[in-house]
């Protein structure tokens, strides 16, 4: 086939700091000029290094590669690769080469995602890199896994080379066919550290891996995930499913999720692990969280003692098909809890709050104000309590002391001693009842 040249093409791109791909062009039938007049397009040579090559073998990535490749030989990282509205169809994954500073490529937003990027069928990702790569943007459009068969249909991975990588992703929709199968995913984002996702929807696991680095996620909607830094930040979230995992970075980490959440059919939606080290994992959750279904528990983890859990001005309810009351925490031990203001419906009880029956009467009810390695009080309500048998009765504290655990008000009536693991109440052998409360502080 003849090479149809475009001559002006070259000369509107020198006079502004944009590349133009095209969904139209006269190989797809949508239009009767090659790229309907834009620098790049489904006309495109395949491999082409300049504009004016089009014609056959046709590009198998609706000349977005092209577009790139051409971009590299000037300065990248002053130039954007801007995409049409219409439908792009791939057949070849898309690579950003190694380079500090690659094009941006943005989409149209006059509609709802309005430029689609669809996959044919393929086995390597839609989007991927050859790392390094320091600083990329995308935003405005939609990723369609289409007939594509890749564990993730964008994959930036850069585990290897982890470092400080400036990725920001801004209304981005990756959609996989089956967001709740594990065999394929949304979005790997492993090694990129400062990087950001923006008023996006994944419908498909993610995996966010950095523990050197810090990274935030605000207004979007997620479907689960693996993620790992020293700081993540999780703000206006809605989800639609899926487990959510966190792990511990390379130094202390802080996790902070505020806005909604709303995971359902999983059997524990959110998930801390401190990866058996010695760094705490701070988790500051101030959110509305509502869950339904068959969860076991609301929050989970690790069992070594460095998670630190703060719930303060949180609300959370749990509307389940099969029970009315989980157990909000169901991991192992705290290292610091606090939940002032917090709003519960259908959950039995906080990690550092338990109710247990008397030897033959009443109750004892513990709850903490503070707990925390420096200080921890508890306050412990008898009510109606009786032991008229001759046998003492121990209850363990929900999380215990580390060192010293000393009862400094007592007026029950009742003889209590105290242990870092619980307290034991000498029985008075007899059909008295006792009320009142008991004040435990310690570390």
């Amino acid at each position: 086939m003849t090479i149809l040249k475009q001559p002006f093409i070259e000369n509107n791109i020198k006079g502004r700091p944009y590349i133009v791909v095209s969904a139209k062009g006269i190989a797809n039938g949508l239009s009767d000029i090659p790229n309907d007049g834009a620098d790049f397009g489904p006309d495109t040579t395949l491999n082409a290094t300049d504009p004016s090559q089009t014609g056959t073998p046709y590009t198998q990535t609706n000349g977005i590669q092209e577009a790139i490749n051409y971009a590299m030989q000037f300065a990248p990282d002053t130039l954007e690769i801007h995409l049409t509205s219409g439908e792009f169809t791939v057949n070849q994954g898309i690579v950003f080469p190694s380079t500090p500073y690659p094009p941006a490529i943005i989409g149209r937003d006059s509609g709802l995602y309005s430029t689609d990027i669809i996959s044919g069928n393929m086995s390597s990702p839609i989007f991927s890199l050859t790392p390094p790569v320091y600083d990329l943007r995308m935003e405005k459009m939609s990723i369609k896994a289409g007939q594509n068969t890749a564990s993730y249909l964008v994959d930036f991975n850069q585990a290897s080379v982890e470092t400080s990588m400036r990725f920001m992703l801004n209304k981005i929709y990756i959609s996989s066919p089956n967001p709740n199968a594990s065999s394929q995913g949304a979005l790997r984002m492993d090694g990129n550290e400062d990087s950001y996702l923006l008023n996006s929807i994944t419908n498909g696991g993610m995996s966010w891996q950095a523990p050197g680095g810090d990274f935030f996620i605000k207004n979007s909607i997620l479907h689960g995930g693996t993620f790992q830094a020293i700081y993540i930040s999780m703000d206006d979230i809605v989800s639609f499913g899926g487990e959510y995992n966190f792990y511990v970075g390379a130094y202390n980490s802080i996790i902070n999720i505020s806005g909604f959440f709303n995971p359902s059919g999983v059997s524990r939606p959110l998930n801390f692990w401190d990866n058996n080290t010695n760094y705490p994992l701070h988790i500051k959750m101030s959110a509305i969280i509502q869950y339904g279904n068959t969860e076991t528990s609301i929050i989970g983890g690790t069992a070594n003692k460095v998670i630190w859990l703060d719930l303060t001005n949180s609300s959370i309810q749990y509307d389940g098909s099969t029970s009315n009351n989980i157990p909000l925490w169901g991991g192992g031990s705290l290292a610091y809890f606090k939940h002032d203001n917090v709003y519960l419906k259908g959950i039995t009880k906080l990690p550092d709050q338990s109710t247990t029956a008397g030897t033959t009467a009443g109750t004892v009810s513990m709850i903490t104000s503070i707990y925390s390695p420096n200080y921890t009080k508890y306050i412990i309500t008898f009510s109606g309590y009786e032991n008229d048998t001759t046998t003492n009765q121990s209850i363990n504290f929900p999380l215990p002391f580390s060192s010293y655990a000393i009862i400094t008000g007592n007026n029950t009536g009742l003889t209590i001693s105290a242990s870092t693991t619980g307290i034991t109440i000498t029985s008075p052998n007899s059909t008295t009842t006792y009320s009142g409360l008991v004040i435990i502080e310690g570390y």
